[in-house]
């Protein structure tokens, strides 16, 4: 059954998150996220699978990135999911990973800000020609706005531009390569042209966030495509180190090395904890038959 799920973003004291668009992505398993902007009162709504565990991240300029977890009960036909935030300095600076700020952000003029909301607001509605407008010319105004070109990009996406977007991330990245949205986007588009060494290169000079699981699967996935196994394997491991759920590719490929290096056990117990986590993914036949030639063995 589907779920109307229903995000309000507040502040202290739970008081809406007024006037200041919010990127929220909503990921389940395996499964394709979900994404959207927040309106003028901080709300953002998805239509989703109910019975599942859903992971949510808030981002964007103005607010510390925020992440956190919730279920919706089989059955349920809505869900309200509060959750607060914190707003950065002046309300327009976008924390880094460690908590640092980017002193790039700190200084986004106000004419620029106006307009990186004003195209906030068209990707809330999915106006993406006028959101890119804005977009523009926020970076017209401050040409050193790595979020303004980050949106940029996923704006061009919607229009079907991947050459407008790859760009738009490549230089939200040159400006700013603790921006790990644009980072993760850069990558995205690297692995949809089949381009593993440059995602390894991307994600391996910057030095993923060990806390970032999806950068970490985009470079497990990316060091097993160039048949750097061991490599793959390591990655993978840590994938799951803080979120256990997510990502279940990892295991995956986890089991994929195991396999080949002899380990049955450790294999068959990852192609298990995969097919538990993702039993209707496009690749659970992979496991299935990873099973299968275990059991032969055995």
């Amino acid at each position: 059954m589907m779920s109307r799920l229903d995000v309000q973003l507040t502040t202290e004291r739970s008081r809406p998150l007024q006037d200041l668009p919010v990127f929220v992505e909503i990921t389940s398993g395996g499964g394709a996220p979900q994404r959207g902007y927040t309106d003028s009162e901080g709300r953002v709504s998805f239509t989703v699978p109910s019975g599942r565990r859903y992971d949510l991240a808030a981002k964007g300029p103005g607010i510390e990135t925020k992440v956190e977890s919730f279920e919706i009960a089989p059955g349920q036909r809505s869900h309200m999911e509060e959750v607060e935030v914190k707003l950065t300095a002046g309300g327009t600076a976008t924390k880094a990973p460690g908590g640092m700020v980017s002193a790039e952000n700190l200084r986004v003029p106000e004419k620029a800000q106006q307009e990186f909301t004003k195209g906030m607001k068209e990707m809330s509605a999915q106006n993406w020609s006028k959101a890119r407008e804005h977009l523009e010319k926020a970076i017209k105004y401050y040409p050193q706005f790595d979020w303004a070109y980050n949106n940029m990009g996923v704006a061009y996406i919607q229009e079907k531009n991947l050459q407008g977007a790859r760009e738009a991330f490549q230089k939200a990245v040159e400006i700013n390569n603790k921006n790990t949205d644009a980072v993760r986007n850069l990558a995205r588009m690297k692995l949809m042209d089949k381009d593993f060494i440059g995602v390894k290169e991307l994600l391996i000079e910057l030095g993923p966030d060990p806390h970032d699981a999806e950068a970490l699967m985009m470079l497990a996935y990316a060091q097993w495509q160039t048949r750097e196994f061991d490599a793959a394997l390591a990655t993978a491991l840590r994938v799951h180190q803080g979120e256990p759920d997510r990502f279940p590719l990892a295991h995956l490929i986890t089991a994929r090395v195991y396999e080949m290096k002899g380990n049955q056990n450790a294999a068959q117990e990852q192609y298990q904890i995969y097919l538990r986590e993702a039993p209707d993914a496009p690749d659970a036949h992979i496991a299935k038959e990873g099973m299968q030639r275990l059991a032969a063995r055995r």
